[in-house]
């Protein structure tokens, strides 16, 4: 599976279903990484709250793509021997940072760290609406649709505590 950025938009070319269950199981899994890393960052308690609710989040999500990637394997072949899909494809499509250490020079301020996090969550959305189209197990589509509902919550939630911020 290649997946491609154009336009803000992202884009698949030869979708594999068990590759997009390993590419969820890595967004979901640098999701927690992130999250944590904000969470320590944060002097705030009401944003440490938050982080705490998404860090669980993204373990739910991680631990569902994991159990459908097991499902996967069962009935189809994996192709790419590697588990971390990111390092084989643009890796700011899926992160606005070059990696978590990095993310020190953004969390100077709480509303950079909410725009950060925003980011992230619209990018999870974005893949996960391009899985959705491409899926052709009805089960899958349920899963992801769900996962994807709450993505897009994360985000909003995001959006209105920045607006509450300004």
């Amino acid at each position: 599976m290649k997946i491609e950025e154009i336009n803000g938009n992202l884009s698949v070319v030869d979708f594999a279903e068990i590759e997009a269950y390993k590419i969820a199981c890595a967004i979901e899994k640098e999701g927690m990484k992130f999250y944590k890393k904000l969470h320590t960052s944060s002097a705030y308690e009401k944003v440490r709250e938050v982080l705490d609710k998404m860090i669980k989040e993204e373990e739910k999500h991680f631990k569902y793509f994991s159990t459908l990637l097991q499902e996967a394997k069962k009935i189809g072949t994996d192709n790419l021997e590697e588990d971390n899909l990111l390092q084989h494809m643009d890796y700011g499509v899926f992160q606005p940072y070059k990696s978590i250490a990095e993310l020190d020079v953004v969390l100077d301020k709480p509303s950079m760290a909410l725009k950060l996090a925003k980011k992230v969550e619209e990018k999870s959305v974005q893949f996960y609406k391009m899985c959705l189209n491409n899926l052709k197990s009805q089960d899958a589509k349920n899963a992801v649709k769900k996962i994807l509902d709450e993505e897009i919550a994360h985000g909003q939630m995001f959006a209105e505590m920045l607006e509450n911020m300004d």
